[in-house]
C-alpha cells in the first residue's frame, strides 16, 4: 500500500510548479518586489487538489477489502494514512465547498440562496439515489438482502448498503443550514455566517448521539471555508507586504499540527488538527502549483468517483480478486473510471431535464 502512496506522490510531481521567488514590478518609478502566488482557489487548481484526496480516499476504501500483512511497509502505510492524515482527507472538500458557496452567495445574491434546496440539496440527493439503485442491484445479484427500513434509509444517506454515505448526508445538512441561515438573515451576511457556525455546532452535537466520530469531526471546516472568502484579500495583501509573515505562519501551522497529533484522542484537539491540516494545504498551494490533467480529471469527477468506487470493490472482492492487492487496486480504479463516464452522462441529461429550463 505504501507503493500506491509513492505512485500518487509521483503523480503530484508531474507538471508541478513553484512560485517561491519574488516578482519585480515598477510602481511610481520605484522597484517593488512582491511574492508571487498561484491562482490557488481557481476551479482547475482546486480540482487537482481534490483529485489527490479522492485518490487517497479510494486507497483507504480499498484497504477494507484487502488483508495486509504486518510488514514494515504496511505498518508505515497505517501510520501515514490512519494517524497522520486520517479523516483530514476530506477537509479540503469541505473547505472548497464552503468557500464556493459563499462566493456564489456574494456574487449571485438571493437568486443563488433560493436555488440551494433544488440545485444543491435535491440535485445531490437525486444523483446519490441513482447510485444507491446500482448498489442495491449489485447486492441483490450477489445474494445479499437488507431490511426495507435499511434500504429506505440508505436513500437518505443515513444508512449504507455498501456505498459511501456519511459525507453525502453531512454536506446535504450543511447546505440546508446555509439556506436557512442566509434566508433568515439575507440582509446581514455576518449574522448569517455566524448562524451557520452555530447550527453546524448543533449538527455536530446531534450526530454525536447517533453516529461514529467521522460523521461530524470535520464538518466545522465548511463554515471556515465560507469565512475565508471574507478574509482572503486581507490575508493575501498582508503576505504580499510582509512575505516573512507567510513563512512564519506556515512554520507555526506545521509545528502545531505535529503537536496536535500527540493528543488526537481529545475531540477538540482533533478538530484543531483537521483545521491545521486544511490551512497547511491551503498555504502550500499558494506557492506550489500542483496541477495536471490526471488529477484534474479525478477532481472534476469527484462525485462519481467517490460514490461509485465501492461498486467494483464489492464485485471484485466477491470474485476473490482482493487476494491480489495490486491487481485489485488497478481493476477497481480502472472500472470506477469507466463506469463514471456513462454515469456522468446520464446525470447531466437528467439535470438539464429536471433542474434547468431549456432556455
Amino acid at each position: 500500500m505504501v507503493i500506491t502512496f509513492f505512485i500518487l506522490f509521483l503523480l503530484c510531481l508531474y507538471n508541478i510548479k513553484f512560485s517561491l521567488a519574488d516578482n519585480i514590478r515598477l510602481t511610481d518609478n520605484n522597484i517593488v518586489t512582491t511574492p508571487p502566488r498561484t491562482n490557488y482557489l481557481s476551479i482547475d487548481r482546486t480540482n487537482s487538489i481534490k483529485g489527490i484526496f479522492i485518490l487517497l480516499i479510494f486507497i483507504s476504501h480499498a484497504q477494507k477489502y484487502i488483508e495486509l500483512n504486518d510488514s514494515i511497509m504496511n505498518t508505515l502505510y497505517y501510520k501515514l494514512n490512519g494517524f497522520v492524515i486520517g479523516q483530514s482527507v476530506v477537509a479540503m472538500f469541505l473547505f472548497y465547498s464552503g468557500y464556493g458557496v459563499m462566493f456564489s452567495i456574494c456574487k449571485k445574491g438571493d437568486a443563488y440562496i433560493k436555488s440551494i434546496p433544488s440545485k444543491r440539496v435535491l440535485k445531490v440527493l437525486l444523483h446519490f439515489d441513482i447510485a444507491i439503485l446500482l448498489y442495491l442491484i449489485l447486492q441483490l445479484v450477489l445474494g445479499k438482502h437488507f431490511s426495507i427500513s435499511k434500504i429506505l434509509l440508505s436513500f437518505t444517506a443515513w444508512e449504507t448498503i455498501g456505498n459511501s454515505n456519511w459525507y453525502i448526508f453531512s454536506i446535504l445538512i450543511l447546505y440546508l443550514i446555509t439556506y436557512f441561515s442566509f434566508m433568515l438573515f439575507k440582509n446581514n451576511k455576518t449574522i448569517a455566517l455566524s448562524m451557520t457556525f452555530v447550527l453546524t455546532v448543533v449538527m455536530i452535537l446531534v450526530l454525536r448521539q447517533f453516529k461514529e466520530i467521522w460523521w461530524y469531526d470535520t464538518v466545522i471546516i465548511y463554515p471556515i471555508g465560507m469565512t475565508y472568502y471574507f478574509v482572503r484579500d486581507k490575508l493575501e495583501r498582508l503576505f504580499d507586504k510582509k512575505p516573512w509573515v507567510y513563512w512564519l505562519s506556515l512554520f507555526a501551522l506545521c509545528v502545531l499540527f505535529i503537536l496536535s497529533l500527540l493528543k488526537k484522542s481529545n475531540f477538540f484537539v482533533l478538530e484543531l488538527n483537521h483545521i491545521l491540516f486544511t490551512f497547511i494545504v491551503l498555504f502550500v498551494t499558494m506557492k506550489v502549483q500542483i496541477h495536471n490533467k490526471i488529477l484534474c480529471f479525478f477532481g472534476k469527477n469527484l462525485f462519481s468517483v467517490y460514490i461509485l468506487q465501492q461498486l467494483p470493490m464489492i464485485a471484485f472482492s466477491y470474485l476473490g480478486v482482493n487476494n491480489y492487492p495490486a491487481l485489485f487496486l488497478l481493476l477497481c480504479l480502472a472500472t470506477t473510471v469507466l463506469i463514471s463516464f456513462p454515469f456522468n452522462f446520464i446525470l447531466s441529461r437528467l439535470d438539464k431535464a429536471v433542474f434547468y429550463n431549456k432556455k
